[in-house]
């Protein structure tokens, strides 16, 4: 491979994971020895948007997004997973704040754009991938996987936490209203600043039920990342090349 090809840099929450090389077998998402661009970058688990907030972060995000900056031709950031499906209950669950959905949302993405307002620089092409429709559910599963938010933090037996959780759950059509509300949000001030703007979910969503995602990147894990395919992956590198109008023939359908 090239030293000169086109480079992507990627920094994101756990949810970017598929838009970074396997490290092994790397041909079964792409052909490395024809690749038209390079994709590197990094997952940091737990980020957040409302990690960017000054001195907010424990993780670095921030200060690791603003170096990027200063460095790449080109940078895709993905972040706000957490933010919408952990955060948003840890807030009112843990901390007790009286938030309210579209308010959390709104409050959210002010935080992204003042942010992302600070990285605009003529030397650097920025992107930004929205957040996918979530995994979690039906609400049972749902409940087990939020409360360990709670248990882990207060040393709750799980069944109580999830009565504790369980009331508080938005159902999974409220729950991607949410996520719909930022993405909108999201890439009306991309569009803005000058940002490109890009999310799955038109390839995600299932064909019964639009509001929802297709069970067949749902995990059978418990967990509440895409189930980890070579679809999956092939997406998230097409969609990163398309974005920055870089050659995506060499990318299987």
């Amino acid at each position: 491979m090239s030293d000169d090809i086109p480079r992507i840099h990627v920094l994101g929450d756990s949810h970017s994971r598929y838009f970074l090389p396997l490290n092994r077998f790397p041909d079964r998402v792409y052909d490395p020895s024809n690749a038209k661009w390079k994709i590197w970058g990094k997952e940091i688990q737990g980020a957040s948007v409302s990690g960017f907030r000054p001195q907010q972060s424990k993780l670095n995000v921030e200060q690791d997004v603003t170096a990027a900056a200063k460095t790449e031709k080109r940078l895709l950031l993905t972040f706000g997973q957490v933010d919408l499906e952990l955060g948003y209950y840890y807030r009112l669950i843990v901390k007790k704040e009286p938030i309210k959905r579209d308010t959390y949302v709104v409050w959210l993405a002010d935080i992204y754009q003042k942010f992302l307002e600070t990285l605009l620089t003529e030397d650097c092409e920025l992107a930004v991938k929205g957040v996918n429709m979530t995994v979690l559910a039906p609400k049972s599963f749902t409940a087990r996987y939020v409360s360990r938010i709670v248990t882990d933090r207060q040393a709750m037996r799980p069944r109580f936490a999830n009565r504790i959780v369980e009331p508080v759950l938005l159902s999974e059509h409220e729950q991607n209203e949410m996520h719909f509300m930022f993405n909108e949000c999201v890439a009306k001030f991309c569009k803005t600043l000058g940002i490109g703007y890009f999310d799955l979910n038109d390839d995600l969503r299932s064909e019964t039920d639009p509001l929802v995602i297709s069970d067949a990147f749902r995990p059978s894990i418990f967990d509440h990342h895409l189930a980890d395919s070579i679809q999956v992956r092939r997406l998230h590198y097409q969609a990163a090349g398309k974005i920055f109008a870089l050659d995506t023939e060499n990318v299987s359908a």
